[in-house]
């Protein structure tokens, strides 16, 4: 099993640095994060690529035209609905996953 985060951000910047760490800190690897910027008006794109390029783990992806929070997580869930070994978990872009376990105890409530 694998577990998703999906985090939309707009104008985020000065907190990605703590919600990246959070994952990077985390005692399982098998996560990915799909961060998306909704037409931040400040650097959060470059910011979230910058902390994220030496992970492939992350994705980053820059939307064209507004598309809301709501939206943006429905349509990247909507990439993974086939996949039964795949959690989903919507992570805010000002938010940080409280330990290093946090991966294990999501696995361990699906298995």
């Amino acid at each position: 099993m694998n577990v998703t985060f999906i985090s939309p951000m707009y104008n985020a910047a000065e907190h990605l640095p703590d919600l990246i760490s959070s994952l990077k800190e985390q005692s399982l690897k098998n996560w990915r994060h799909i961060i998306i910027d909704d037409i931040s008006s400040d650097n959060s794109y470059e910011v979230a690529k910058k902390l994220t390029e030496d992970d492939e783990r992350f994705e980053v992806r820059k939307n064209t035209v507004k598309k809301y929070a709501l939206k943006n997580v429905v349509e990247v869930a909507r990439e993974f609905q086939d996949d039964p070994e795949n959690i989903i978990a919507v992570l805010d872009a000002d938010d940080a996953l409280c330990n290093e376990n946090t991966v294990k105890i999501l696995l361990n409530e699906y298995k």
